[in-house]
């Protein structure tokens, strides 16, 4: 690296060459691996940094020997970087043992509220706008007090219903 290339790469502060190594050791821990592929966009998106602030973190750590950029193929392919920094990649944990009749029984009660949850959300809608074609949908429904209800719809723009 050439000597201004050095003094350059120094500007880059700590805590921005932490972002970008943070994002990294996450990107290794989700892919199992401490080879990746990103973007300076996604880094830049997942660190909240400027690309050109990622652009010279990369380098800095590049200089450090934390990482090491590997060469690409074509330019539109991600930049493949290899982690060098002590990055654990935990272990993927067995599935949790589920009782069978249990989890039936469960999902036979949530089936059966969600039919119930259904037919009430048709019924409000009867109720509201009993001559509508396509009433909105009831997003959410809230009791405030014992005789008040509050309700939530879902009305696209543009539709009979706005400013309703």
């Amino acid at each position: 690296m050439a000597q201004e290339d050095k003094e350059w790469v120094q500007i880059v502060s700590e805590r921005t060459k932490e972002r970008v190594l943070d994002v990294m050791i996450q990107r290794a821990v989700l892919t199992g691996s401490t080879r990746i592929q990103v973007t300076y966009d996604d880094l830049s998106k997942l660190s909240g940094l400027s690309k050109g602030a990622i652009f010279k973190a990369v380098k800095a750590l590049e200089a450090e020997n934390k990482i090491k950029k590997l060469p690409s193929r074509a330019r539109r392919i991600p930049n493949t970087y290899e982690i060098y920094t002590n990055v654990e990649i935990p272990e993927p944990k067995a599935s949790e043992i589920v009782d069978l009749p249990e989890y039936l029984e469960m999902t036979r009660s949530l089936k059966a509220k969600l039919r119930r949850l259904e037919q009430e959300n048709y019924e409000l809608k009867q109720i509201l706008f009993p001559d509508a074609k396509k009433a909105p949908d009831i997003v959410s429904k809230s009791q405030i007090t014992d005789d008040t209800v509050m309700l939530v719809f879902k009305i696209p723009k543009n539709s009979e219903f706005e400013g309703f």
